[in-house]
């Protein structure tokens, strides 16, 4: 390993928190070149990259590695991954899953991690030269919305005017200029990412380079960018395989007949039972092709993975596909999602749609688990309701009757770590569920830690488990269920308890409230000396509810703190690790009440503050949007007189709003004209006689610009 290579990828291994990093291998086996993080997410055709995500799954980081090669490229490499990659694996031992990513096939785990995803055409050397701007090859960008994963996508295509279409947004970039031209059905994301993307090249160019930005609607049919990209006739994209024709296939390699041979298992639905811990199993999905190491492969077995996956995939005629290669000890909670078995999900049913809501007369309470950022809704039992996973994003509806009108609360769950991934917008499904209810709902968004009242008033018993419904115990593999500590506290002043993880150890034990450590096979529940009844029975309930569902011979047990001796099983298990203090929550008595109006009558979209301290209702204008903060909640009126611009900016300006105030976590809640929503009447000073005693009225000022 030569001196550079060695700090980059050793020096991996000092890093403790979840983090993206791309760098680039400019010969096939040359020195990595770390990519800016604010270039993260472009690409050349001519170049190999290496992407890597670490996280953590409880106090283990892990890592996922994907090196990403051109599709004209791949064509001219071998199976094996570059001799860099091969030198991380090393380093890094068995906490990686691999993949091979080439241009156009890339997995979802891999466009995931990018909010703009694009992919040049040429290598690196092709950027443009202040110094020798007449090298530079003009070329035209296409962004193009993934309206499925909310993603805009980025990408050459050829110079013509017949290249452009009106549901999207193009720049032509000439190297000392750049025109973006905006189609007449573009989304507002399009637009945004080629600005950006247009702000930072010329940044980047260090050089006076104009930027013309030009509707498609103003443009004369003779014009001079017209001229510029001519008229040449445009290929038709391939057409990209259909799911519908697909079918899972899992196979077997081994060699156990002193031959190494290939053995398909089952075809269309795929279940558990066919690995074979001593041999590599391959299970092919629409997207990855994924690869699993069992722990007693033979050294041909492993050695022959690669060279096997590709042939494979080559063969049934689909040899660009993702793979992912990885051991037992590695954790890649897709491979979870891909089977059949019934038992694994058997505690959620798939919700095609969302119309059977439009037929709820009466009030209820429904939550579901969005499998994917914008996967199939799965239904959560009533039994369940009020549990929540980290990795996950959750929907909770309310329905209530007002008058003869049936009203809804929706709320969208995130886990703390995975909301900062997401941007500001509610995820797709959440958008298809709004436009079918309309007008009669209020959406929140609800942050792990950060929940509004009105969402944990819904549940007797509020629990978060950290990672996702897959590390739920399986009675079929019960080896792969990670121990987990879990701490149940009664808030008295909800009465409410509260079920979160801890870690493990037996200094996380406190006298004031119950825990349960569960190592899937066996529960034991350990009373503190001080516990409140209702932690008991909830870890009781919690206990007897898991044991139902596990469906196999899992023991519990039950102590109280002062019937145990000092040195004891369960504190043996546990260990005595360090813990770290919890981390406090906003104070109440430093916070002031804030109501800011949001408008773009100036022609400008300008966020300016109308009150602080006390807040009254004649600081609202139908025609703008209102944002007015409680403590623990952004409350976002969206006014019968708003016009589109404000409407579709409230969500980012109050994501934007809350990032600047230092309050990013904190509940959002956004309504218009006809919704109902009792909190909100319950935050003005209205009623109190002098409202100038200590509210400040800021109508002339405090304009924030973003």
């Amino acid at each position: 390993m030569n001196g550079m290579a060695e700090f980059e990828w050793i020096s991996i291994l000092n890093i403790k928190e979840e983090i993206l990093r791309v760098w680039c291998l400019p010969g096939r086996d040359g020195t990595p070149l770390r990519i800016p993080d604010s270039d993260a997410g472009y690409f050349f055709s001519d170049e190999i990259f290496v992407v890597l995500k670490t996280f953590k799954r409880n106090t283990k980081m892990c890592y996922n590695i994907h090196f990403w090669i051109g599709k004209e490229k791949a064509q001219e490499m071998g199976a094996s991954p570059p001799a860099k990659v091969k030198e991380l694996m090393a380093v890094l031992n068995d906490n990686v899953v691999l993949f091979r990513e080439i241009e156009g096939s890339e997995s979802p785990q891999f466009k995931r991690y990018f909010k703009i995803f694009g992919v040049h055409k040429g290598s690196l050397n092709d950027v443009f030269d202040p110094k020798n701007p007449q090298a530079f090859k003009p070329k035209l960008l296409h962004f193009h919305l993934n309206k499925k994963s909310n993603r805009t996508e980025m990408f050459e295509v050829p110079i013509s005017w017949k290249s452009l279409t009106s549901n999207d947004v193009f720049i032509y970039d000439e190297g000392t200029k750049m025109t973006q031209w905006n189609g007449s059905r573009c989304d507002e994301e399009e637009r945004q990412a080629a600005r950006q993307y247009g702000r930072s090249a010329l940044k980047k160019r260090n050089c006076k380079v104009p930027f013309e930005f030009f509707d498609e609607e103003d443009l004369f049919e003779k014009n001079e960018l017209r001229s510029k990209l001519g008229e040449k006739d445009v290929p038709l994209r391939p057409a990209k395989p259909q799911k519908k024709d697909f079918q899972k296939v899992m196979l077997r390699l081994s060699d156990e007949t002193n031959r190494l041979v290939l053995t398909k298992v089952y075809i269309g639905k795929i279940y558990r039972d066919g690995i074979n811990p001593d041999d590599v199993t391959f299970v092919e999905d629409f997207r990855v092709l994924f690869v699993y190491i069992g722990p007693g492969a033979s050294e041909r077995e492993k050695l022959s993975t690669w060279d096997e996956a590709a042939k494979y995939l080559k063969a049934a005629g689909r040899p660009e596909k993702a793979i992912a290669v990885f051991a037992s000890g590695s954790y890649l909670p897709e491979f979870n999602e891909i089977w059949d078995d019934h038992q694994t999900k058997e505690h959620v049913t798939a919700e095609s749609n969302w119309s059977d809501i439009l037929n709820i007369k009466e009030e209820v309470l429904r939550v579901w688990c969005l499998s994917q950022r914008d996967g199939t809704p799965l239904r959560i039992p009533d039994n369940d309701v009020g549990y929540f996973f980290s990795d996950e994003i959750f929907v909770v509806l309310k329905t209530f009757r007002r008058n003869t009108k049936m009203c809804y609360n929706i709320h969208f769950w995130i886990g703390e770590e995975k909301a900062q991934e997401m941007g500001a917008s509610p995820p797709a499904k959440v958008k298809e569920l709004m436009a079918m209810l309309n007008d009669k709902v209020v959406l929140f968004r609800e942050i792990e830690g950060f929940e509004s009242p009105q969402f944990k008033q819904y549940f007797k018993v509020f629990g978060v488990h950290k990672g996702s419904l897959n590390d739920i115990f399986n009675p079929n593999d019960p080896k792969d269920f990670t121990p987990k500590l879990l701490h149940f506290h009664l808030n008295k002043k909800r009465n409410r308890t509260e079920m979160f993880e801890v870690p493990i150890s037996w200094k996380s034990l406190t006298s004031n409230d119950v825990f349960i450590y569960d190592e899937g096979t066996k529960m034991t529940q350990w009373n503190g000396s001080r516990c409140d009844e209702e932690e008991r029975q909830a870890a009781r309930h919690y206990i007897a509810s898991a044991l139902k569902r596990r469906n196999c011979k899992a023991t519990s047990e039950f102590y109280d703190e002062e019937d145990l001796f000092e040195k004891n099983e369960l504190r043996k298990k546990l260990g005595e690790k360090d813990v770290p203090p919890m981390h406090t929550k906003y104070e109440k008595k430093g916070f002031q009440k804030v109501m800011l109006r949001l408008s773009d009558e100036s022609g400008t979209l300008v966020l300016t503050k109308v009150y602080s301290g006390k807040i009254y209702r004649d600081g609202i204008n139908p025609n703008d949007v209102t944002f007015a903060e409680d403590f623990n909640v952004l409350f976002v009126y969206i006014g019968p007189g708003a016009s589109e611009r404000e409407k579709l900016s409230a969500w980012d300006e109050a994501v934007k709003y809350l990032k600047t105030a230092g309050r990013p976590e904190k509940a959002i809640a956004v309504f218009a004209s006809g919704s109902y929503l009792p909190e909100f009447n319950e935050i003005w000073n209205d009623q109190e006689v002098q409202k100038s005693a200590e509210g400040t009225h800021a109508s002339n000022g405090g304009s924030v610009n973003y």
